[in-house]
């Protein structure tokens, strides 16, 4: 749950919209191993009655740290924009299935500014759903202290270097845990390929009959 809501603050601080009164609004959204920021959105607006201008930060000038963007991303992919069907079903949004309720419109425009994409919808005074499926490239969340974070969060920091993949950095907890899985399991495969090389093998009440036996002997 950190995790998702991590990210949820992350993307959030990227949307500013107008005073329209927006009914609903639901969001999907992971972080791929790039360091991209994978969204999808759908907004319900009660009554469209006025040029609906909504924005899509992937610089925020809002938030800065040591006079630097505390979120900063390279650019915006859209790769789906346009209007719902009323009867979409919400459950599909990341199946296939769901860009049958997925309309073109002429009167959605994107255009794209030095630190946002601006998404514009005419007015048409009745009921809206709006679909935005768009991607945050190489997104990176600077942080004052990136051990503090991963000692808090108990979670890994991916750093990207030109929209790849570059380092992990982890908490020493983090890391002598996953050493410690690691060589559990070289164990348990090297015992697997010893019984399946005809070693012989002891049940659970051979073991205990064999530590009673040392105990008592030490005895």
């Amino acid at each position: 749950m950190k995790k998702i809501l991590l990210i949820l603050l992350v993307f959030i601080s990227f949307i500013k919209v107008n005073a329209l009164s927006i009914d609903k609004m639901y969001i999907d959204s992971e972080i791929d191993i790039s360091g991209n920021l994978l969204i999808k959105e759908v907004i319900e607006i009660n009554n469209l009655n006025e040029d609906f201008d909504y924005k899509l930060y992937f610089k925020d000038m809002n938030l800065t740290l040591n006079d630097k963007n505390y979120y900063d991303g390279i650019n915006i992919s859209i790769e789906n924009i346009g209007l719902l069907n009323e009867d979409y079903d919400l459950n599909l949004l990341n199946k296939d299935d769901f860009k049958k309720y997925i309309k073109e419109s002429n009167d959605i425009e994107t255009i794209k500014n030095d630190n946002n994409y601006s998404v514009k919808i005419k007015k048409n005074n009745k009921k809206t759903y709006i679909y935005i499926d768009y991607m945050v490239l190489s997104l990176s969340v600077i942080h004052n202290d990136i051990a503090e974070f991963c000692k808090t969060e108990n979670q890994p920091v991916f750093l990207t270097k030109n929209g790849e993949g570059d380092l992990v950095v982890m908490s020493m907890e983090a890391y002598s845990y996953r050493e410690e899985m690691l060589d559990l399991l070289e164990k348990l495969l090297e015992a697997e390929a010893q019984r399946l090389s005809g070693a012989k093998t002891f049940t659970l009440d051979e073991v205990n009959k064999q530590l009673e036996d040392i105990i008592n002997g030490s005895n």
